[in-house]
């Protein structure tokens, strides 16, 4: 597939038309509808789509219809220079790839000005998204329903999209080396998340940066990502491991952990609120919590907080703690008070 110029082609000698067959560099056609009209590609199957801007008029559909479609294929755009697929409709359902088959995978493209850039669904099982531009819809920049099993995602860049950056309901195995920035509602937002490892990724100015629904016998893994500026929390989850990451300038808390999380090892300063949260039954060790606006560290319910530095933090202490918290080896300074213990009717400090 190329447009109507040459400039930067990577794969096409010539420019694009419709009247071609798509079948070789020097017969490239004007853009992807009509190449998924003309074949029923399938498994080892690659579609190229070289540098350039290509306006769509319909959703791109990849489905397993018999004897019309196309599952299996690769769909790949240009390696050192940019394929732009702009839906240009941002209504309900108007989606620039829409996936409804197996084993697809789609990488070096930008996807734009749809309702969503990539929706994977309908029993899609291994997906694979890689080195992918979504920005500017509506709605999603991507969406992995609970049916997309065996998907895997990474270096995506997902930006300025209308609700989600990412929306994966369904396990995967990783999110990595992405940016996720200025989007309406979550940059990552994971439910059902499995033992997901996202890492490595620059995460800022989205609602709240990383959000992991997770699910009691796993452990999403949170780790060397740095998250800042977002409007609620940088990270907030359930059954997760989140460590060694960098988390400062968000409204809110830094990191908030709801249910059998292990927090450890982060840098958490600077944010509008607490420096790390936990709800119940979760441990803090070894982060290093400064210069929030509110405590370095809150323990709720029976959480363990230790090995942690925490100092010049401006709530109530550096560390307080609620109901059955144990609180061991931590390191408090230049706090209102070092640390604050409170115990209740419904259990001690």
């Amino acid at each position: 597939v190329n447009d109507a110029a040459i400039v930067d082609d990577e794969y096409c000698s010539v420019t694009g038309n419709n009247r071609n067959t798509g079948a070789t560099a020097a017969d490239p056609k004007a853009n992807l509808l009509p190449v998924l009209r003309s074949y029923d590609l399938g498994q080892g199957d690659t579609v190229y789509i070289d540098t350039g801007d290509y306006i769509h008029v319909r959703n791109v559909l990849i489905n397993d219809e018999p004897g019309a479609g196309d599952e299996g294929a690769t769909f790949t755009g240009p390696v050192s220079h940019t394929a732009t697929i702009d839906r240009a409709n941002p209504h309900s359902y108007a989606t620039t790839i829409d996936v409804q088959g197996d084993w697809v995978t789609v990488r070096d493209l930008t996807l734009t000005g749809g309702n969503m850039g990539i929706w994977v669904h309908n029993s899609s099982q291994n997906f694979q998204g890689d080195r992918l531009v979504l920005r500017n819809n509506t709605q999603d920049g991507i969406r992995l329903e609970s049916d997309a099993d065996y998907s895997t995602l990474g270096v995506l860049t997902i930006h300025h999209n209308g609700r989600y950056g990412a929306y994966i309901a369904t396990p995967i195995g990783e999110l990595r080396n992405g940016e996720i920035h200025d989007n309406g509602d979550d940059g990552v937002y994971l439910t059902n998340a499995g033992n997901i490892e996202v890492s490595g990724n620059t995460i800022y100015r989205n609602r709240t940066g990383v959000y992991i629904g997770g699910r009691s016998g796993s452990q999403a893994i949170v780790q060397d990502n740095t998250v800042y500026e977002n409007a609620v929390h940088g990270i907030h989850g359930s059954y997760m491991l989140a460590q060694r990451n960098a988390v400062h300038g968000n409204d809110d808390d830094g990191i908030q952990a709801s249910y059998n999380c292990l927090v450890s090892g982060n840098v958490c300063h600077s944010n509008g609120s607490i420096g790390i949260r936990l709800y119940s039954g979760n441990e803090a060790v070894g982060n290093v919590v400064h210069n929030n606006a509110g405590s370095g560290i809150l323990a709720e319910n029976g959480d363990v907080i230790r090995e942690n530095r925490c100092y010049a933090n401006g709530g109530t202490a550096g560390i307080v703690a609620y109901r059955d918290s144990e609180i061991t080896g931590n390191v408090g300074y230049s706090n209102v008070t070092g640390i604050y213990c409170h115990g209740d009717s419904s259990g001690s400090t």
